[in-house]
């Protein structure tokens, strides 16, 4: 089955980083490209809302004719979807990753209206996409993914994360797993092997065996490390160009996979992937209570 990626566009510089990462690697895998363009309700569209009329022709055109001018140059020649949502960014984006494969973002945008709070929705769609979620820096400069870093701490996030990152690689690239523990923050690492070496070693055969028991064959090499988490991911993804980190839970109420993943999206210069926890291949159908539509064949091809 074709995968099928959905990137959100709104003009700004992230969004077009983004479209660039996504383009990139679709080539790599042949996956279909949905581009999705978010533009505000005006007055009376909402008034219209409110009182259950239709809306669906409010400034349809008008965004297709932005999604164009934001993305044609990009795109080229390559057939992609396009599809345009009245409303808010966020929750439109996820709407419509609703049976997809992957949702991408840019990290930040510029400008006006919604490209304002890019930052934000970008956050919001890695806490809450039911997808696996990539969010790329501005200047991530498009390039091939030939080193992956994978956060492992032994949780089931965790686990779908490496699987995630088995599946997604290509087969010859390096795919490291760092696993960082602390079990005493306030120690350093060398007093920590000392006064905790038992426990260091509990904990470090705990989250081998876990690795062990996903990565069979042996593709990702496992690093474990003592001290802070962020810290040690945030370190082995700066020679990266990917790194990958689990979310507990999945849906729009699961909480967000902790203070390590939300402080990595802004901290470092690589391409963020947040995978649900209990990722499991979702159905195909139609994401279903946003204004989303399509031009008349649903593709156009750029030349």
């Amino acid at each position: 089955m074709t995968l099928r990626w959905i990137i959100g566009i709104d003009g700004s510089m992230g969004s077009r980083a983004a479209l660039e990462w996504a383009l990139a690697q679709s080539d790599r895998v042949g996956s279909e490209v949905v581009l999705v363009h978010v533009y505000p309700l005006d007055r009376i569209g909402r008034a219209r809302a409110a009182v259950g009329a239709d809306s669906s022709g409010l400034g349809t055109a008008a965004a297709l004719a932005e999604l164009d001018a934001a993305a044609s140059d990009l795109v080229g020649c390559r057939t992609v979807e396009r599809l345009v949502a009245s409303g808010h960014p966020g929750r439109a984006l996820l709407a419509t990753a609703e049976g997809a494969d992957l949702l991408v973002v840019g990290r930040h945008g510029s400008g006006g209206g919604w490209r304002h709070t890019m930052g934000s929705t970008s956050r919001s769609c890695a806490s809450h996409a039911s997808v696996p979620t990539v969010i790329v820096p501005t200047d991530g400069a498009p390039r091939a993914t030939e080193r992956v870093v994978v956060g492992f701490d032994g949780s089931d996030a965790a686990m779908a994360a490496v699987r995630w990152c088995s599946d997604f690689a290509s087969p010859d690239a390096d795919i490291r797993a760092v696993a960082a523990l602390e079990l005493a923050p306030w120690l350093s690492r060398e007093l920590a092997r000392e006064r905790l070496g038992d426990a260091l070693a509990d904990e470090e055969r705990r989250v081998v065996e876990r690795f062990a028991a996903i990565d069979a064959d042996g593709r990702v090499r496992c690093d474990v490390v003592v001290g802070d988490a962020r810290q040690a991911l945030a370190s082995a993804a700066e020679d990266a160009d990917l790194l990958v980190v689990g979310r507990r839970g999945v849906g729009t109420r699961a909480p967000f996979g902790g203070s390590v993943s939300t402080w990595l999206l802004d901290a470092v210069p690589t391409p963020v992937v947040v995978v649900p926890g209990g990722l499991h291949a979702t159905d195909r159908t139609s994401p279903t209570g946003h204004d989303i539509r399509a031009d008349h064949d649903g593709s156009t091809g750029h030349t």
